[in-house]
């Protein structure tokens, strides 16, 4: 029996190698497509690289015509851990929840934003938040079909779905850290980091809960067209009425929603892994996992000095 349960470790040992693995294929395939790209426009046709569109082409491009679909194929190949039927969540709960990740990705948000102050300060310059400079300098109908519609989607599809259905076979708790931190680590840029490693969190929470991505994929694409309509609104200055009206019912919802993650905090629970796992640093500490939290810090860091 020990000898079964051994060798069942290491093929689940193997199995998270191989996860991690196809996470640092898909960052390193985002990463040199793009700079290939960038080169390329550099080299031919440099004014394109200031249009607007610019920057969401070259995502599209990376992630989501090129990097996707070769994760899709890699994670095929690797077998699901048991994740139970659907459950519906219904129009009350989905408020609750949808109003509880904009509590949550508000705090992320404050977070960054220290930070980003604090290393601004350091290094001299302004503040950027790139999601909102992108927004704010940019044609919005790209932001809104890239942004709020494929995004959402594709995201939620790599990281609460291809990752998560491989990795609850070693317990929520691992499985919902992992996706919020791997999906964090994925933007690659400070102020982002700590806003999309909460909501990764609660989004991957949502799921085991739920066991689908849909529920995930509408309060992602709800919290971005909610910070895409604040942005544009801001930007704006004939529209400053519909953009404090907006800022107080955004806030009133926001304040509910850390309200309740407050009062339900103690309410959260985890299934134990279905695995024994003798040796946790395997797992976690892998080289292929810390090839992908390497890449990821490497360019926030260059982000940073940039």
């Amino acid at each position: 029996m020990h000898d079964l349960k051994q060798e069942h470790t290491i093929n689940d040992h193997e199995l998270w190698s191989k996860v991690s693995r196809n996470l640092f294929i898909l960052i390193a395939i985002i990463l040199s497509v793009q700079m290939l790209i960038e080169i390329i426009m550099q080299g031919n046709m440099p004014e394109l690289r200031n249009e607007d569109w610019y920057s969401l082409v070259l995502s599209i491009i990376s992630i989501d015509i090129i990097a996707f679909p070769i994760f899709y194929v890699l994670m095929r190949n690797i077998p699901n851990s048991n994740t139970g039927i659907i459950k519906r969540m219904g129009t009350k709960n989905f408020v609750i929840a949808s109003s509880m990740c904009l509590g949550l990705g508000f705090i992320g948000n404050i977070i960054g934003l220290i930070f980003n102050i604090i290393f601004t300060i350091i290094k001299g310059g302004k503040i950027v938040n790139p999601a909102i400079d992108m927004l704010q300098n940019g044609n919005p109908i790209f932001f809104i079909i890239y942004g709020v519609i494929l995004a959402p989607i594709v995201e939620e599809i790599i990281f609460r779905k291809l990752l998560l259905d491989k990795i609850r076979r070693y317990g929520d708790l691992i499985a919902v850290l992992t996706s919020g931190i791997a999906f964090g680590l994925m933007h690659m840029n400070l102020h982002q980091f700590f806003y999309a490693t909460a909501l990764g969190i609660m989004f991957a929470y949502i799921t085991i809960k739920t066991n689908t991505i849909r529920y995930s994929i509408a309060i992602h694409m709800l919290i971005n067209l909610s910070a895409t309509i604040m942005g544009l609104l801001l930007a704006k200055e004939e529209y400053v009425t519909y953009a404090i009206i907006f800022v107080l019912i955004y806030l009133t919802v926001l304040t509910a929603g850390i309200c309740l993650l407050l009062i339900n905090f103690k309410k959260i629970k985890f299934e134990v892994a279905d695995v024994i796992i003798l040796d946790k640093k395997k797992i976690i500490f892998n080289s292929w996992t810390m090839c992908y939290i390497l890449i990821c810090i490497i360019f926030v860091i260059l982000n940073i000095l940039n």
